[in-house]
């Protein structure tokens, strides 16, 4: 690519309108955006639009503001997403340069992306040169402005409803990473793509451990608490139950406010002259009282014999009982 540069004349200000000069057209350039920022040419697309939009000179933008233009379109790129200025604009907002000389782009508050390059970026100001027209290249100064401009325009920032589909799900695949890139090392790492993967990889995993931790420990104060109210439930329960029993309320009485299932028929009782029926003794349900001279032995009635120890089986029972004598 053909580029023609020419130096600036001994006190010559960046900031001065100069279209009425007899030389070809150009536009100011600080070297720092070459040297540091890593600018290259001609322009994309994205950053002639971005020009537009502000209708702005390019030496007017701070270069922290175009480190953050340089690091958001490499970012794109890198996701396989084109740069533009309402993506840009959902994450920056111009700032108005106000009685400074450089207009400045911020960050969106809670949609912090970027870092800044550099906190202060000092001993560019007196550093600059003209990029002139020529024509090899003759569309290399269209689609910006290319002299000063007092009062350039400020857009507010975009919402997501305000961008077209690519645009919406490049940013919000942005947001959904939950990271803030470095700017500086970003544009380090422009033309080193297995790095830059690395790079975004290492913040990846880092910012998904910190997730997965906040989660465990979501679920752990979660644990705590219902483990304190479980707790405190047992302890209210058990200062109730030590309460009753200091009344004189006791077991008995939880027993007797308990319902219980009793036969509708009382079971007879035998008396201990009266034989009990032979079908309850042998069922085991009321236990038969022997006479003094018979034995008993799982139901079933013995008689003893008169002078011997041993009891002989009877041949019947009067009574209907199972016998042996």
């Amino acid at each position: 690519m053909y580029v023609k540069v020419r130096p600036c004349r001994e006190g010559e200000l960046v900031c001065v309108d100069d279209r009425a000069d007899p030389e070809e057209p150009f536009f100011f350039m600080y070297a720092t955006n070459f040297k540091r920022l890593k600018f290259h040419l001609p322009f994309t697309g994205f950053e002639r639009a971005l020009l537009t939009e502000f209708n702005v000179a390019l030496a007017k933008l701070h270069p922290k503001s175009w480190a953050f233009v340089r690091a958001f379109a490499i970012l794109c790129n890198h996701f396989g997403h084109m740069p533009s200025v309402d993506a840009f604009l959902y994450f920056f907002e111009a700032k108005s340069p106000g009685k400074k000389l450089w207009m400045r782009f911020n960050g969106v508050a809670e949609r912090v992306l970027l870092t800044l390059f550099q906190q202060s970026y000092k001993g560019f100001k007196g550093k600059f040169f003209k990029i002139c027209y020529n024509k090899h290249d003759p569309t290399l100064l269209d689609g910006f402005a290319l002299y000063w401009v007092e009062k350039p325009g400020l857009k507010r920032p975009r919402s997501l409803e305000d961008l077209a589909r690519p645009d919406r799900e490049m940013c919000q695949l942005l947001s959904s990473l939950g990271m803030v890139f470095n700017t500086a090392e970003m544009i380090k790492l422009e033309y080193s793509p297995k790095h830059l993967k690395g790079y975004i990889g290492i913040l990846f995993d880092s910012a998904h451990f910190t997730c997965i931790l906040c989660w465990f420990t979501s679920y752990a104060l979660l644990f705590s608490c219902v483990d304190m109210v479980l707790n405190a439930e047992k302890r209210r329960m058990l200062a109730e139950a030590t309460s009753k029993l200091k009344a004189g309320v006791g077991l008995s009485d939880a027993k007797a406010a308990a319902p219980v299932d009793a036969p509708s028929t009382p079971i007879p009782t035998p008396s201990p002259s009266a034989p009990a029926p032979a079908d309850l003794r042998l069922k085991g349900v009321v236990k038969a009282t022997a006479p003094e001279d018979e034995d008993t032995c799982f139901g079933l009635v013995f008689k003893r014999k008169k002078g011997a120890d041993a009891a002989v089986p009877a041949q019947s029972a009067s009574d209907g009982r199972a016998s042996f004598f």
